[in-house]
């Protein structure tokens, strides 16, 4: 039978310890340079606004819908391919007008700009800006009683080091997925902070199944000092 790696085979994965911590090191600063300078695109759900995201028979000219829509004197609005190029997302934001009204705005240019029938209307959001704040604190208080919680139960099943080893990987890991979200733009919503959370979750999991290996080799050695490679 083929195999990848052969039975028994031993790596001495601490013998590069130092270059997984220099390379973990720079994308972790990389990753808050990137939080800190570009920020995060946040979507309606934290921003705030109207979205109305529409399906069409065939690819529509984007040009056309921009045109339409400015004509509509709404605010800023994002107009964007959405999965495939017959969805597109239409996005106002920090608007003074009424959410309904504008909702309203842009399914009516819609209407009268393309031919009735050839398209329908998937998904309309609308959020408050003070909603929008809301919910973004809330957020972020989430993840931050989901860190404390960690190092309260680290800290009860091991002791208060594994806690704080526990809580250091969960934002390395963490800090390293908003990274990469800055980096590429993408929407921040309230899905992507229940993956993050679904992130602490399997890194949380990794953790104590580690440092429960950790404690039973203690345990077995009789409390003697152990050699890290050892260990």
């Amino acid at each position: 039978m083929f195999e990848i790696i052969k039975h028994n085979t031993k790596i001495d994965f601490l013998s590069f310890s130092k270059k997984f911590l220099l390379i973990s090191a720079v994308v972790v600063i990389a990753s808050l340079g990137m939080i800190f300078i570009k920020g995060f695109n946040y979507g309606i759900d934290f921003a705030g606004g109207t979205l109305v995201q529409a399906k069409f028979d065939k690819a529509p000219d984007l040009t056309k819908i921009r045109t339409s829509m400015e004509k509509l004197d709404i605010g800023e609005v994002v107009i964007q391919n959405f999965g495939n190029e017959k969805e597109v997302l239409i996005r106002v934001e920090k608007t003074s007008k009424d959410l309904q009204k504008v909702s309203d705005s842009i399914q009516n240019s819609l209407t009268q700009t393309f031919v009735k029938g050839s398209f329908k209307i998937v998904r309309v959001e609308q959020v408050g800006p003070q909603v929008g704040a809301q919910l973004k604190n809330k957020a972020t208080m989430a993840v931050i009683y989901a860190l404390i919680g960690i190092l309260i139960y680290i800290s009860l099943r091991f002791e208060f080091t594994y806690s704080v080893a526990a809580v250091i990987a969960l934002f390395h890991d963490v800090l390293i997925t908003l990274g990469i979200f800055s980096l590429a733009g993408m929407e921040i919503n309230l899905p992507i902070i229940a993956a993050v959370l679904t992130i602490v979750g399997y890194s949380l999991n990794d953790t104590i199944v580690v440092f429960d290996r950790i404690r039973e080799t203690i345990k077995a050695s009789g409390g003697k000092k152990i050699p890290l490679k050892e260990l």
